[in-house]
């Protein structure tokens, strides 16, 4: 769990003057999850999401898009960096792609939404790469399966530390914990 709160205790700032701040962390192998509540973290673990919206999964999936579409694809051309220029420069199958993986992100931001509902969601690691396309696929999902007096007022943002709050996450706790006076 450690690990998991260091990567979002870094973006917790991003979820500052908000009561409660949820962090995504979707990479390559795993989506960690963690809860800010007041500054202070209250949750932070693995979740199953990474089965559906990790990196490979991401890939994985573009392959079966394409397939289907009678395409076939190269494992360059099914890398998520690949995915967001194609769909970029109008690929109606990448496209498909990310409608996909916002529709599953949306899914699981919902659950957390009704059980948890925060005013800020960050989601980071290479997933939210994706950009606006993603972000519009997840709002969609959002409006679509949950009331509006949840969604009215959340945001749900980019993590603006992106791969770095690995870094800066441990480095804050070890500057905290120098400077923490003992009562």
């Amino acid at each position: 769990m450690f690990h998991y709160s260091k990567r979002i205790r870094a973006d917790k700032f991003e979820g500052m003057n908000t009561r409660t701040a949820i962090g995504f962390d979707m990479g390559a192998t795993t989506t960690k999850t963690g809860v800010v509540r007041d500054g202070k973290i209250i949750y932070g673990n693995k979740g199953a999401l990474e089965g559906y919206v990790g990196h490979y999964q991401i890939s994985a999936r573009a392959k079966e898009i394409y397939k289907e579409a009678g395409k076939n694809l190269s494992d360059a051309e099914a890398q998520p960096d690949h995915l967001i220029k194609a769909a970029k420069a109008g690929d109606q199958l990448a496209d498909q792609v990310w409608a996909d993986i916002g529709l599953k992100i949306g899914i699981g931001l919902v659950n957390v939404i009704w059980l948890v509902n925060p005013d800020r969601i960050v989601i980071g690691g290479g997933v939210a790469n994706g950009g606006e396309r993603l972000f519009r696929y997840i709002w969609q999902t959002v409006r679509a399966r949950c009331e509006e007096t949840f969604w009215k007022k959340l945001e749900i943002v980019p993590a603006t530390l992106h791969n770095d709050a690995g870094i800066i996450g441990p480095a804050m706790l070890a500057l905290e914990s120098e400077f923490q006076q003992v009562v």
